[in-house]
């Protein structure tokens, strides 16, 4: 999925939760938090590829004229030649999509904090989400990395009927979580 959806998503899920834990009496999470972890998986796995390039462009030392243009075709486990540094982004896309790892940072920060960071759920949804909406000819989702190589391939979340599905679900989600504030506040 696209990050803006993620934002999106994970920032809309984690304000649904904070509704039911507010009528409850309990703290909130933070939604800023929860949604820079829904994305941060994504930064990760691109920032670095990106952050080299935009430094080649501006040593001198990288044209675009050096991109070359995408091949999405048998792409499959190969996505080198789709963009420079292809490869790092790959090897750090296998670590930050997979379930293994989130579930080793989460109980490690658990111990070391002593209580669990919620907010590192939003990792968690993002992968949730990429394994049936990567197809297997573009990043598909490692989702078991370092235990597996399976992966589904989905439906990609880059066609205009899925991409319309995705940010329609997501206004009427937003709407409905707009809805259920205002029926809030005319209860009080």
């Amino acid at each position: 999925m696209d990050v803006f959806a993620h934002i999106l998503w994970t920032g809309g899920i984690t304000k649904a939760v904070n509704n039911k834990r507010e009528k409850q009496g309990k703290k909130p999470f933070s939604i800023i938090w929860s949604a820079f972890c829904g994305v941060a998986p994504d930064l990760f796995a691109f920032g670095p590829a990106f952050l080299l390039m935009f430094l080649g462009i501006l040593s001198g030392s990288f044209h675009f004229s050096e991109i070359p243009q995408p091949d999405f075709h048998g792409v499959e486990d190969h996505p080198e030649g789709n963009f420079p540094y292809a490869y790092l982004s790959f090897a750090l896309y296998n670590i930050s999509h997979s379930a293994i790892i989130f579930l080793l940072v989460f109980a490690l920060i658990w111990i070391i904090r002593k209580a669990p960071y919620w907010e590192l759920s939003g990792w968690l949804l993002h992968i949730l989400i990429d394994i049936p909406t990567h197809s297997s000819l573009f990043y598909p989702t490692p989702f078991l990395f370092s235990l597996s190589n399976f992966k589904i391939s989905g439906v990609s979340w880059g066609v205009p009927w899925f991409m319309a599905l995705n940010y329609g679900a997501l206004l009427v989600f937003f709407v409905y979580l707009l809805l259920s504030r205002r029926k809030k506040s005319l209860k009080l």
